[in-house]
């Protein structure tokens, strides 16, 4: 559910102290065009989800994972089914260089599945049910657990890549420069 869009820019309002939202999605509802500053994960617990991102429409299928950067225009037709939908805010994580260059290196989207991903899908889908089920449990130091999943998942994925690309330097990304930019130009979003 979007709780407050102003034009097509979503302010992600988060509980109180907390810099991270996640829903488990049952709802028959469209998500129009829309864009925000927290990094989002979608992963499909019943049925495929359809999404559109930047323009390119596809499905997600369950248990596969989608990772939207901040700042990518993106929306959702309404589809039964359930999935998780998590926010987050990655500005706290940016000074992690090799975070930064792995969210750089990703954008605007990534789809994680068994077949693209056959050397860390298993572990990145375990993770995120393990984000799901420490935030329903709400334990003390909840948010700092979560934080540590979504640090291991970054790591997944950017080892991955320099395994399969034989580099890790993004420091002449044009994509890198405007994450940067991106990030500075838009304050966190704000807490209820």
């Amino acid at each position: 559910m979007i709780e407050s869009l102003n034009g097509v820019k979503e302010t992600v309002w988060f509980r109180e102290n907390l810099s991270l939202k996640l829903f488990d999605n049952h709802e028959y509802e469209e998500y129009p065009t829309h864009w925000h500053t927290p990094l989002e994960i979608i992963m499909p617990l019943q049925s495929a989800y359809g999404i559109t991102c930047n323009g390119t429409s596809f499905s997600i299928g369950e248990y596969e994972i989608l990772v939207i950067c901040p700042g990518t225009l993106h929306s959702m037709p309404a589809c039964k089914g359930e999935r998780i939908i998590f926010q987050i805010d990655f500005s706290l994580l940016r000074e992690i260089n090799a975070l930064e260059s792995t969210l750089s290196l990703i954008a605007p989207y990534i789809l994680i599945t068994r077949d693209n991903s056959p050397d860390y899908y298993q572990s990145a889908r375990e993770l995120i049910l393990s984000v799901l089920k420490e935030y329903q449990a709400g334990s003390t130091l909840m948010e700092a657990s979560i934080y540590a999943k979504v640090i291991e998942l970054f790591v997944l994925i950017g080892r991955n890549y320099a395994e399969h690309n034989n580099t890790f330097t993004v420091q002449d990304s044009k994509q890198k420069e405007y994450t940067e930019k991106f990030i500075n130009t838009f304050p966190t979003d704000e807490t209820i």
